[in-house]
């Protein structure tokens, strides 16, 4: 709740929060109004209650959209600026699925829309949601898998494992794919390189 005096205020969201659109500048298109897209106003009063409440430390950990983003939350994502305290009141994780289609077949039905944009691939799906969303730190609309959270006085930690959904069942194996690092009492966000096999074994014991 608002009230809470733990460490790091934690929701557990269906949908992703940050916002998420594209198209031209003169056009701008949001690819979910099932999401928080589709109740902007709802979702800038929270986020101003959120940063009235004079909490930090908030971490939204979503799904639904089928794909790994990170992203900085905002009151006015308008503005590009990701490190003003006065604007971003913390960040968003989210998992991709195991098997289900990804997010770029939401990406390019939005698109056609309007018929002069063009259908796009996964790297330049992911470049390009990356540039029309400046608050996005990272996004993988490709691969497959889930993710781990790891929480500290200190720090939030995220871990993106992917895995093969087409190999057989008792053959799958995951690797991890990118980590990331939300600080305490702060709006940075910090890739971390993967974890080596010593690492992984260390956490698990």
């Amino acid at each position: 709740t608002l009230a809470s005096n733990a460490r790091w205020r934690v929701w557990g969201n269906q949908t992703l929060m940050a916002e998420l659109s594209v198209g031209r500048a003169d056009r701008r298109i949001p690819l979910n109004l099932d999401a928080w897209d589709g109740y902007q106003a709802e979702r800038h009063y929270l986020a101003e209650a959120m940063r009235d409440g004079s909490r930090p430390n908030l971490v939204v950990l979503s799904g639904d959209f089928h794909s790994h983003i990170v992203a900085h939350l905002k009151v006015d994502y308008r503005q590009a600026n990701n490190q003003d305290p006065a604007n971003t009141i913390g960040v968003e994780f989210m998992t991709t699925s195991i098997t289900s289609a990804g997010g770029l077949d939401a990406i390019n039905t939005a698109l056609k829309r309007d018929p002069r944009n063009p259908k796009i691939d996964v790297p330049i799906g992911n470049q390009l949601l990356g540039a029309l969303n400046p608050h996005i730190r990272f996004a993988d609309l490709g691969h497959h898998g889930y993710s781990v959270m790891t929480f500290t006085d200190a720090y939030a930690e995220w871990t993106a494992y992917v895995v093969d959904k087409n190999q057989p069942e008792g053959f799958v194996r995951e690797r991890v794919f990118r980590r990331l690092r939300a600080f305490a009492d702060s709006t940075q966000l910090q890739e971390l390189p993967p974890l080596d096999a010593w690492d992984r074994l260390q956490r698990l014991g």
